[in-house]
């Protein structure tokens, strides 16, 4: 049965852009290269999944005529729209075939193959629906996204936790057994929601701006929903670990408050000293100044201090720097406060400015150094002599 429909090049653009996340990068299914397009009145349905998440974006048409599916190859038709200057296009498909036509003459005909083969893409049904702010989801995603684990040796450390606690705290936790981020914020959320999630799928967020988003999820799946787009993705099979068992008290043996760029821009410089994969730094705690170093025999060695706040027992720790630098980076208050325990235990960091209803903080497993890297000076024993 044939159809055809015309449409506004950008907001068509927009929908396409979005379906194009679920595409493959690769795959043996040729049917999952291409996207799903249903016609439904004056509504254009466009569905691309990798079976591990899909998208579904709707945009408006006009001059619909005739209703129906047909499939076009995904990456195809978004780089023929991506460059198109004109503001509408025609399409019209018959079986097989779409042809797409715009004002000035220009003709297009793509192959797609059969609508029937295209996997069914299923709901979350009978699941619990919550409705959440889009810019707290975005800013826990973005404090600690960056610490899940990026190999599948523990798949449900890849994911966020996302959960609501009984006091209706929203936390977002990440952690790859090296590190562990956790940001939490007290509102009124639904108290018991929790999933791990994968974290790409939140870019679905931020790529539609929308103040609230609809969350419908069971155990195996979890879909976002806006009014004009959803996407639905598979959770990761937890339970995810224990992590408050592992946050320490406060305060720590140690306590500093540092200049957070200060702290940042020596880190950088001593990366430069460092190798793979440990990027080891050796760093001296005492009172009123903090004293890094690294060395490396293919760079050499460098050496920094910063004036700091440090109170309680001295120490040397070692740390990754890549990975604390991760971390400082997040922070965005004026100072950096560290908790210190012993040379081997976890390492509590946090901003200075953290309320009682919303938090962030991390904790960094410190790397194992001789204990006579640095003397009781705190220079580094290998100067000394």
């Amino acid at each position: 049965m044939a159809l055809s429909f015309t449409v506004e090049v950008s907001e068509f653009l927009k929908a396409l852009k979005g379906a194009a996340k679920a595409l493959p990068s690769r795959t043996t299914l040729p049917i999952l290269q291409n996207m799903l397009f249903k016609l439904d009145g004056d509504e254009l349905e466009i569905a691309a999944t990798n079976l591990d998440f899909s998208v579904i974006e709707k945009v408006l048409v006009s001059e619909p005529e005739g209703e129906g599916s047909f499939t076009v190859p995904g990456k195809t038709i978004l780089n023929i729209i991506s460059n198109m200057t004109e503001p509408f296009i025609s399409i019209e498909n018959e079986g097989f075939t779409t042809i797409l036509k715009t004002p000035k003459g220009n003709k297009y005909e793509l192959m797609g193959l059969d609508p029937q083969d295209f996997p069914k893409i299923t709901h979350p049904e009978g699941g619990d629906v919550f409705e959440f702010d889009t810019e707290t989801i975005m800013k826990g995603v973005n404090l600690v996204s960056f610490c899940a684990a990026k190999d599948d040796l523990r798949a449900f450390l890849t994911g966020i936790y996302w959960h609501v606690t009984e006091e209706f705290e929203m936390r977002f936790v990440a952690s790859d057994s090296h590190r562990l981020a956790v940001y939490g914020k007290v509102g009124e959320f639904p108290s018991g929601f929790e999933a791990i999630v994968p974290p790409k799928v939140f870019d679905f967020i931020k790529e539609h701006e929308t103040e609230k988003i609809t969350v419908q999820s069971t155990k195996e799946l979890l879909e976002f929903r806006t009014p004009y787009a959803s996407l639905i993705t598979r959770l990761i099979e937890g339970p995810y670990p224990n992590y408050e068992a592992v946050i320490p008290d406060l305060p720590g043996n140690g306590v500093l408050r540092v200049n957070r760029d200060e702290l940042l821009t020596a880190l950088k410089r001593l990366l430069v000293f460092t190798t793979s994969p440990t990027y080891t730094t050796i760093w001296h705690f005492k009172e009123r100044e903090i004293i890094g170093k690294a060395s490396s025999p293919e760079a050499g060695e460098g050496m920094e201090r910063l004036l700091a706040e440090y109170e309680g027992q001295e120490m040397t720790v070692g740390f990754n720097a890549e990975y604390l630098a991760e971390i400082v980076r997040k922070i965005e208050s004026f100072e950096v406060e560290m908790h210190l325990y012993d040379p081997y235990k976890a390492v509590y960091i946090k901003p200075t400015d953290s309320t009682k209803d919303e938090k962030i903080f991390y904790l960094l497993m410190p790397v194992r150094i001789a204990e006579s890297e640095f003397g009781e000076s705190g220079e580094s024993s290998e100067e000394e002599h």
